[in-house]
């Protein structure tokens, strides 16, 4: 049995060095820690989403057995120091999500249904957004959410909700589809073998046109890491193409996870551990030395990581 541990994360790193110009869409071509300093501290970093500006970010710091959301802010060109989500802080939340519209945002937490008192599985939850500010956060309840534990929604401009979930007989996680008729969601369906195997598959990121399907996966044959990046795109007749590996231009050796786009699609984020490669691993450091590389990004922990979004038009091209 877990038991409940406030989570109060003090953040004193100021993000003005590492400021994120508007005019400046232009991630890098290959992988690197997103904001040095100030979302990449060198704690355990996970799960991004943006508001459909690009001027608002919250993603999640994992602390001991919990998560808490955090958020930051852009003025100009600089971002502010991350502070606690106003939603966050008591209860373990992570993987937030915004629409497409920015008119709501989904979380996991496993928070009470009547958020007071002892914790229960994970949920997906959402908020409305209310001009400026978000409402009070609502549990999905059924059929979304079940006895199990749910996680990762996203979700498409049609409203169509994607999530990571282990029911029934299921042995390990596998990711499913809800669709939203009307009013409410549908049954959950669990995704096919193009996506699922008899191994883990967590983390989906769903295209906003649900075109491509990005998740991960460990175990399979050609997964060089602990955990990998795997891509399927949507074929005409609504089925999907054979999931295939991301390669080394995304993927490494370490555990590759949590896939998110940037705001317009042009960047693309995902959460990483691995390590910085060091060509001075084998001098003395000092103690300074070694708590300095402990507090800093690509130390084992996880970090998010940016990229430009072609990377995912290339594999298209490459199927």
């Amino acid at each position: 049995m877990h038991r409940l541990i406030p989570i109060m994360i003090m953040l004193t790193v100021a993000c003005q060095n590492t400021s994120l110009q508007n005019s400046d869409p232009s991630p890098p071509d290959h992988p690197e820690p997103y904001l040095r300093n100030c979302i990449a501290t060198g704690m355990n970093e996970r799960d991004i989403t943006f508001s459909p500006d690009g001027k608002k970010a919250y993603f999640s710091v994992w602390s001991g057995n919990a998560g808490t959301i955090m958020q930051i802010k852009q003025t100009g060109n600089q971002w502010s120091k991350p502070e606690t989500a106003p939603f966050s802080g008591v209860y373990s939340d992570l993987e937030p999500f915004i629409t497409p519209d920015g008119k709501q945002l989904f979380f996991a937490s496993n928070r009470p249904l009547n958020q007071k008192g002892k914790f229960k599985d994970y949920d997906i939850w959402v908020m409305e957004r209310s001009e400026n500010e978000w409402g009070a956060p609502v549990n999905l309840g059924e059929p979304v959410n079940s006895v199990t534990d749910e996680f990762y929604p996203s979700v498409t401009r049609q409203g169509i909700l994607y999530f990571t979930g282990k029911r029934g007989d299921l042995k390990d996680e596998d990711i499913f589809r809800c669709q939203k008729p009307g009013g409410g969601y549908a049954c959950p369906e669990r995704l096919g073998p193009a996506i699922n195997s008899a191994g883990p598959e967590f983390n989906a990121l769903i295209a906003p046109d649900e075109s491509f399907l990005i998740f991960s996966s460990w175990g399979r044959k050609d997964g060089p890491g602990g955990g990998d990046l795997y891509i399927a795109f949507r074929s005409g007749d609504n089925t999907w193409t054979p999931a295939v590996n991301m390669g080394p231009a995304v993927n490494s050796a370490a555990m590759d996870y949590c896939p998110a786009l940037g705001t317009e699609g042009s960047a693309f984020f995902f959460t990483s551990r691995r390590t910085q490669t060091d060509t001075s691993e084998i001098l003395p450091r000092s103690y300074q030395d070694l708590l300095n590389r402990h507090n800093s990004p690509q130390n084992g922990n996880t970090d998010i990581y940016w990229m430009d979004a072609s990377v995912i038009d290339s594999m298209k091209k490459s199927i």
